[in-house]
């Protein structure tokens, strides 16, 4: 049986600044967290967790993934939480309510998957 291996990304051509951003940055919510560990959304918070993140995850389905506390929405996070970075993984027709939510907050970043466009 051939097993599969995952190809070295390329980082050549993506700009300096962007690859700061997981250096710079502690602070992370990430809305749409699933509790399925076949979806990105619990990939990357399981990763952003064991890379030693302060990640909050919001999904108004749950109450707990990964042994975080689950928020229903960006306006129910703590008071003292100042969210760096807000990784958005929604459906493009769901993200212009979010983003708008979340500029509110003031993030430094926000993130969207590859292909998400809501003009």
């Amino acid at each position: 049986m051939k097993k599969e291996t995952c190809p070295i990304p390329d980082y050549s051509n993506i700009p300096k600044e962007l690859l700061k951003i997981p250096k710079k940055y502690k602070n992370i919510v990430i809305v749409g967290a699933s509790h399925n560990p076949e979806r990105p959304s619990y990939m990357v918070m399981d990763y952003l967790l064991k890379e030693g993140f302060n990640v909050i995850p919001v999904n108004p389905a749950r109450e707990e993934i990964l042994g975080k506390k689950v928020y229903t929405s960006l306006s129910d996070l703590p008071p003292d939480f100042y969210p760096e970075v807000i990784i958005i993984f929604r459906r493009s027709d769901q993200v212009l309510p979010i983003v708008k939510e979340a500029i509110k907050l003031r993030p430094k970043v926000i993130w969207m998957q590859e292909g998400i466009i809501n003009e």
